[in-house]
């Protein structure tokens, strides 16, 4: 019931997010051109885009507390479970 966009980098999804106002954004830590933290951040900064909750998604176990601090309501490990990632997103836009 969802209509998902995707983006390949973190530029594209920056200027996608604008575009469209979506109601939440799933970011992967690791993303080309922008990382996640640097994409949240970009995110942040624009009025219009600041209030839209963000999950970050990553493998890498060491970076959720730069997550935390670039302002994500949650972060998820990898690899992804579709009911965990179901009630993030349920819990996020209900």
């Amino acid at each position: 019931g969802y209509t998902v966009y995707i983006a390949e980098d973190g530029i594209a999804g920056t200027k996608m997010a604008e575009q469209y106002q979506p109601d939440l954004i799933i970011c992967d830590y690791h993303l080309p051109k922008l990382n996640g933290p640097q994409v949240v951040a970009t995110i942040r900064e624009k009025s219009t885009l600041a209030p839209i909750p963000v999950i970050m998604l990553t493998a890498d176990i060491y970076t959720e507390e730069e997550s935390q601090a670039a302002g994500v309501e949650a972060y998820l490990n990898k690899p992804i479970r579709r009911n965990p990632l179901l009630r993030a997103i349920e819990s996020l836009i209900s």
